[in-house]
């Protein structure tokens, strides 16, 4: 199966460069980057990125650091969102995201109504209809981590594309990989992630079958993650953990399969482990 090379927004947008109290971007600059990434990635995944109009929650702080006019720590925001989908993305066979993803929608809040009523926020949503996914910037509350970190966080994003990917998923498979589990509600309010039972990742994780999946693939896609080690000593979360690289071997066609697993572990998936795999068939 032929593969399409990875986006390299590296190459599309350029090294982000600035030096401390010195603007070294300008808006105009800025825009035209993030549209050339923004068709790259639709080119090469059929993907459409969208990003809200508006101030969104990290200019201020972005501001203040004073590498930035605010119009230009708009712009940057936005850069950032899309260097995380990017990031992400690369990490799949073209062919799969263009399977399950149609479009990534980046807003600046995401607020979830439970079925009784409940209002929270949320960090990611999907509609599986659409084949879309909804995420928010994530609120760092440090400039530093503005400039440097994941907006929005690429958890998040591997969390949501794991609810599409893993939909057709039974049920009844995946609760005998935990015998005996029961899910508790829509929130799971007042149970920290430090509390989370045996065979769950983190709190989240005991809201229903779904959350569980996605929150084990977002820690089996992020090696090295802070749950990471959780997994490894838990022998539930370990055969769940297996049986999602299974069915991340299936949907892929086999691209995804024990050689990649590996790879990802050992630091080797990089935007051009796509473009190296195909060569080397």
């Amino acid at each position: 199966m032929a593969v399409a090379t990875p986006p390299m927004l590296s190459a599309v947008l350029g090294p982000l460069a600035w030096e401390w109290g010195q603007n070294k971007w300008n808006a105009e600059e800025l825009q035209q980057r993030i549209e050339l990434g923004k068709k790259d990635i639709k080119d090469r995944y059929g993907v459409t990125v969208s990003i809200t109009p508006g101030e969104f929650p990290l200019e201020d702080k972005v501001q203040r650091s004073e590498l930035f006019t605010k119009e230009v720590a708009s712009l940057y925001i936005r850069f950032k969102a899309l260097e995380s989908v990017e990031g992400v993305l690369s990490q799949y066979p073209s062919p799969l995201v263009r399977k399950y993803v149609r479009e990534i929608r980046i807003v600046k809040d995401l607020e979830m109504v439970s079925p009784s009523g409940m209002v929270d926020s949320a960090s990611g949503t999907v509609d599986y209809a659409k084949k879309l996914i909804v995420t928010n910037v994530i609120p760092l509350l440090d400039a530093h981590f503005a400039l440097l970190g994941d907006v929005p966080s690429k958890k998040t994003l591997h969390h949501e594309i794991a609810h599409l990917v893993c939909r057709d998923i039974p049920d009844s498979e995946w609760k005998a990989l935990h015998p005996g589990v029961e899910y508790l509600s829509f929130f799971a309010k007042g149970v920290g992630d430090e509390e989370a039972a045996e065979g769950f990742i983190r709190a989240h994780s005991m809201t229903s079958p779904g959350e569980d999946i996605a929150t084990v693939a977002e820690v089996i896609l992020r090696p090295g993650s802070q749950y990471s080690d959780k997994l490894q000593k838990d022998s539930i979360l370990n055969r769940k953990a297996g049986y999602l690289k299974n069915w991340y071997e299936k949907e892929s066609d086999g691209l995804m399969n024990n050689t990649f697993w590996e790879d990802l572990k050992a630091g080797r998936v990089d935007q051009q482990y796509w473009q190296r795999r195909e060569e080397t068939k």
